[in-house]
Order: structure tokens, then sequence, then C-alpha cells
């Protein structure tokens, strides 16, 4: 062959070469973005996106917890112009795990929340009644007044006259604190926090409107304080809730209580005829709700959200029913009181202020 035609093939073979190298290397670069999406979501076109690890609501407002550990708010703001969102960032927190959210204090003219950093301190997050914006200024519980307990859980509760706090230690007991407690029989609702007794080995807590609950290793459901306002059920210290037990998961609602069992049905009680709920089994997550604003809500393990409703003639649970307006969403969280609040497996925030309604989009989330 002659030597001008070697050259040629091998001329052709080293740039052929080359160009294999250099396209083998832009597959392979992340931050390459030439083609496909690589918007990074919600955090305008980040490789590492911020994104939603818990949502608490109570009334008009809720609390979200970021995967970075930063804390929000966002308010349900209500004119004659319409309904809007309100978002903001509370300032002076950081390395935050858990996030509670609180009733409105009608005396004190705000909303109030409590969260819990890594190293066991508890802060007070106070929000204006009118904008929802929390103070710049937080207070917070120190660990001397657990007795050098290190706090693990927190929950909030009440009305809007009173308020009531609990934390869960190491040690899986369960304390309380708040103002007020005429209405609250059994919850210890003064300034220092006190240790309810009753209970030991607790491993997780929820509070409601006007109860407490805790659940054992061991699984046991235990209630407390005044049960939907019913004054047949009125607990001064932690009661087995029989039905309930053995459980793997609670939620204490404004009017009813959910306890996810240990082979996977759900149990409800409260305001209605105890009992099963049909047409659920094995939630992935599950919201008490609250009677006349939405009724105890279930999210399917594949994102599909239902509800039950409950029989005017006895009160006992009815099949559960998918969320009609909410069917074209997958969700992971759900946190439904007077308004509801979701988080889709996408990552949107959506707000709903009644059934039956179209959800509002929180479109800016960091």
């Amino acid at each position: 062959m002659p030597v001008a035609k070697v050259l040629n093939r091998f001329a052709v073979f080293i740039i052929t070469a080359m160009l294999l190298f250099t396209a083998c290397q832009k597959s392979d670069n992340p931050a390459d973005t030439s083609s496909g999406d690589n918007s990074g979501g919600n955090n305008g076109g980040t490789t590492n996106p911020t994104k939603v690890n818990d949502i608490k609501g109570n009334g008009n407002y809720a609390l979200y917890l970021s995967n970075i550990s930063t804390v929000y708010t966002v308010f349900v703001q209500n004119s004659a112009y319409g309904t809007s969102l309100a978002h903001y960032k509370v300032a002076g927190l950081s390395n935050i795990r858990k996030i509670a959210a609180g009733p409105a204090n009608t005396a004190a003219g705000n909303y109030e929340a409590i969260a819990l950093d890594n190293t066991g301190k508890i802060f007070t997050i106070n929000m204006n009644f009118s904008t929802g914006k929390p103070d710049s200024a937080l207070q917070f519980t120190q660990m001397s007044s657990f007795a050098g307990s290190i706090i693990t859980d927190i929950a909030a509760g009440g009305d809007g006259t009173t308020q009531f706090f609990l934390a869960l230690d190491q040690s899986g007991r369960v304390w309380s604190w708040g103002n007020g407690g005429a209405s609250l029989y059994g919850i210890y609702t003064g300034g220092t926090p006190q240790i309810i007794q009753g209970l030991s080995s607790i491993a997780s807590i929820s509070a409601g409107t006007s109860q407490g609950l805790a659940l054992n290793s061991s699984g046991n459901v235990y209630n407390w304080g005044v049960i939907s306002w019913q004054n047949d059920e009125k607990y001064a210290s932690p009661t087995l809730v029989i039905g309930a037990s053995p459980a793997t998961s609670i939620d204490a609602g404004d009017n009813y209580n959910i306890a996810k069992r240990q082979d996977g049905s759900v149990y409800a009680w409260g305001h209605l005829m105890d009992g099963v709920v049909p047409g659920i089994a094995t939630p992935y997550a599950f919201s008490a709700g609250a009677e006349l604003y939405f009724s105890p809500m279930f999210i399917k393990t594949d994102g599909t959200i239902y509800k039950t409703s409950f029989s005017m003639m006895d009160g006992s649970p009815q099949v559960a029913e998918a969320v009609q307006e909410l069917s074209s969403y997958r969700f992971s969280i759900v946190d439904a009181s007077r308004i509801a609040y979701y988080l889709t497996t996408g990552g949107q925030i959506l707000v709903q202020s009644s059934t039956g309604t179209a959800p509002y989009v929180l479109s800016t989330l960091f």
C-alpha cells in the first residue's frame, strides 16, 4: 500500500479517536447541560436542589422543614379580593430536625410554633396574626428545663385560648408545658415542662386540640386529655386505647385520632363510632383532619390520596374513597386541619382551603 494512503488512514483513525474521547468526557460530565433537563427542580438550575422533608400545619399557617435543616412558613391570607399565600424563611434557625405547628394564641395576638435542633434545644416561633410573618427574635427552652434530658421529638396542640406542647426525651418520657389549661384535662400547661406520669418507653407523640397521644415501643397507644371535647371521654392520666393497639404510627386531630395498626389496618376514634376504616390498608402517610373541615386523609404507597367519611346514622367510619380534585397529583406528605397542606412527590407544596376545591400551589419554595 502506498505510504500516502497509510498516513491518510492513520490520520482518520487519530481524529476519530479524539472525537470519541471528547464525546465520552462530555456525556460523563455531571455539569453538562447541553441536552436533557438539568434544571434542578425548584432551585433555579442547581444540581443539588433544596427539598422539603416535613410539613406541619395548624389553621391558616404551616411550617415546613427543608433537607438542609432550615424552616419556612406559608400563611393563607383570605380577603375580599380572594386568597393568597405568603411565604417566609424563619430567621435564626439552623440544624433543625423537628417542627410542630401550634394554634393561635388570641391573648398574645400571634401564632405559636416550636422547632427542635440537633442539640436538643427547643425554639419558639411567633407569627403575626395578620401577615403570618415570623418574628426574627426567637426564644428557646433550655435543655435544663428538662432536667438535662435530651429531647428527640416534639408536638403542639390546643385551641385559640389554650396552647400546649409535648416533648419526648431519649429515655422515652413525655413532657408537657404551655399556657391556659382549664379545658385541657390531664395536660400540664404551666410554663415549666413537667413529666406526664404513667408513660414509659414512648417511641412517638402527637397532640390534638384537647388531647395528647403516645405510642410506646411495644405498639401500645395511649391518650389523655379531653377527647374531641366529649364529657364522657376525659382522661386525667394516659389511658390505653385498646382498639388502636398494637400500632406503628399515630396522629391526633382536632376531633379524630388515627392509628395505623401493626396488621396494616387503620383505626379511628374520637368524635365518632370507634372502628377500623374500611377500604384503606398500610397507608404511606395520613392525617387525622378536623371535623367540618377535612376528614381523615391517607396517602397510599402509590402516592394517591384517599379520605374517609362518617355515617350520619351511627358515626362509624365509611369506606375510604379517592379525593377527586387531587387525583392528578401524587403525594408524600399530608397535614390537614382547618386547612390542608400537601407535598407532592415532585416537590410542590399544595394548600387546600376546603374539600372539593382546587388547591393553591406554592410555586416558589426557596
